[in-house]
Order: structure tokens, then C-alpha cells, then sequence
């Protein structure tokens, strides 16, 4: 519709739909705001003839409170203008600035909780036995299946950019934290199993103690087995009443007791050790990284 009035002015009223696009910025998402702009310029007249501008009587932008974006906020609205000056001459240009902000619990909800929730879970392998291997090694790798599957699926549903996002640092953490439980089960398993290996190359104290008192050279098991020499008891009577052959192979097969459960003892401690030490090392390093985290893109944002 047009309007003349009696001074000349020209009122002019239409309805127009728009599609417009938002270049965003998503390196902090899902913690973004984003700036949209919108330019509304003339290609035909120059500001010598046009000129573009916001009225100063009424609000230049109303909008509707009712409606609402599902994972948008619209923060504010901006009113400017936008002159450019080319070859042909200066060209009337006003702008509309839409700041928006993400939702973000839903995100909270959807991938910040499960993924911190399945980086708990993994540390359930520090209270499990260090000889349950087969229900560690499940545990761990069912825990790391599952964060990689969650980052995966948040990568579907953003574009690729060649920038990291907020949420690539997150979920790149957490897996780093549930691989990380996977290394320290490692470490504490060929702990356990290094001085097991190095007890059966080479004697221990009490191998060495009971062969120089009782056999010289031999095995512990050698001891068990053999039969003492007529010298020890001079005479066949002396030697069928006598009580020290069999004193001496009950005593050295507590010897081969202890030393088989010391083999077993440094590598089993040292384990244990560690599974003690991480117990408070992986959450303590965990609630350090969500404070830098939250702290650096929420300042930020």
C-alpha cells in the first residue's frame, strides 16, 4: 500500500518473508552466542535519491514474546545503519543486529551429563581386584566404546568446521579420562606380573637361605623329595627312629609355602598401590578440569 500525504510525504507499507542466514561461530559451542546481521539496502537509487532509516517515533523491530526458538534466545535486537560509499556514489544502508544465545540444558542434559556420568563409572575399576582382569578390562573398554560412540553422534549433528568446539574439548577429555583407567589397569597388571617373572629367573632369599643350610646347590622342591644320607644317623635303628628327616622336610616345605606367596607380594602391593593412589588422583583431576572448563567458556561467553 502507498500513501501520499499533502507534504509530500510517501508512505509506503508491504509484507515481505525473508529466509535469511546466520554465518555462527561455533568454537564455544554449545556454550555460543552468536551475532546475526541483516542489511536492507536499495541496488537502484543512491542515498542522493533514497535515503534508508530507522523511525525514531515508534520501536523500529517489534517481535512477538510467544514465540520462541526450541535451542535459540533471543537476547537483543539492534538497530543501525550501514552507508557505503562506491564508484557511483554513496548508497543509503540501514541494519538489524539479532543477538541470540544457545540453550544450553538441554545440552547439559543430553551430552555434558551421560559422558561425565560414564567417566564415573570407569573408575569403579580402582575398587576392583587386581587378579579380575577379564571384569576390568570389560568394564573399561565397554565405558570407552560408549563415550566414542556419544562423540560421535554429537559430530553428526553439527557441520564440519576446521576449528575445535567446546564440545570436542569436552568429549575429547572424557575419553582421555576412561583411556587413562585403561593404562593404569595396564600398568598395575605388568607390575603384578614383573616380579612374578623375576622371582622365577632368579632364587629368592629364602631359596638361597635354605639350599646353603640344608642341600648347597638345589631347588626348594629338590629338598622335599630327597632321602638323607646314612651319615646323618649312623645305624639303620638311629636312622628309622630318628625325627629330624622329617622335621627338616617340614621345614622346607614351609619354605616353598613362603616363597611361592612371595613372589606374589611386591608386584600385588605395588598394584594395589597404584589402584589407591588413583582412586583420589582421577576425580580430583576431573573436578580441576570442569572448573577450567566451565570457568574459561562461560567467562568468555
Amino acid at each position: 500500500l502507498v500513501w501520499v500525504d499533502s507534504d509530500g510525504r510517501v508512505f509506503y507499507d508491504c509484507r515481505i518473508s525473508l529466509v535469511v542466514i546466520c554465518i555462527m561461530d561455533l568454537w564455544k559451542y554449545p556454550l555460543d552466542s552468536q551475532v546475526c546481521e541483516m542489511r536492507i539496502l536499495s541496488y537502484a537509487y543512491p542515498e542522493s535519491q533514497l535515503r534508508l532509516k530507522w523511525s525514531d517515533r515508534i520501536r523500529p523491530i517489534d517481535r512477538n514474546m510467544d514465540i520462541r526458538m526450541p535451542d535459540m534466545q533471543l537476547i537483543d535486537i539492534r538497530t543501525g545503519t550501514c552507508n557505503g560509499t562506491y564508484a557511483t556514489g554513496i548508497w543509503s544502508c540501514m541494519t538489524a543486529i539479532f543477538i541470540v544465545e544457545r540453550e544450553m540444558m538441554h545440552h547439559v542434559m543430553q551430552t555434558y551429563l551421560p559422558s561425565a556420568l560414564i567417566v564415573v563409572i570407569s573408575w569403579f575399576n580402582f575398587w576392583l581386584d587386581v587378579d579380575s582382569a577379564p571384569a576390568r578390562v570389560s568394564l573399561s573398554i565397554t565405558t570407552l566404546l560408549t563415550i566414542s560412540t556419544q562423540a560421535n553422534a554429537v559430530k553428526l549433528a553439527l557441520p564440519e568446521v576446521s576449528y575445535m568446539k567446546a564440545i570436542d574439548v569436552w568429549m575429547g577429555s572424557c575419553m582421555a579420562f576412561v583411556f587413562g583407567v585403561m593404562i593404569e589397569f595396564t600398568i598395575c597388571h605388568f607390575a603384578k606380573n614383573r616380579e612374578l617373572s623375576r622371582s622365577d629367573l632368579r632364587p629368592t632369599i629364602v631359596d638361597s637361605v635354605v639350599n646353603t643350610l640344608f642341600v648347597g646347590n638345589q631347588d626348594i622342591v629338590d629338598v622335599v623329595c630327597l632321602h638323607f644320607a646314612p651319615t646323618v644317623v649312623r645305624n639303620k635303628e638311629e636312622r628309622l627312629n630318628s625325627k629330624f628327616p622329617r622335621q627338616l622336610i617340614q621345614v622346607t616345605r614351609r619354605a616353598l609355602a613362603w616363597t611361592r606367596s612371595l613372589r606374589n607380594l611386591r608386584g600385588r602391593r605395588v598394584a594395589n598401590k597404584i589402584d589407591e593412589k588413583c582412586r583420589f588422583i582421577f576425580p580430583i583431576s576431573f573436578v580441576v578440569f570442569n572448573i577450567l572448563y566451565w570457568s574459561f567458556y562461560i567467562l568468555l561467553n
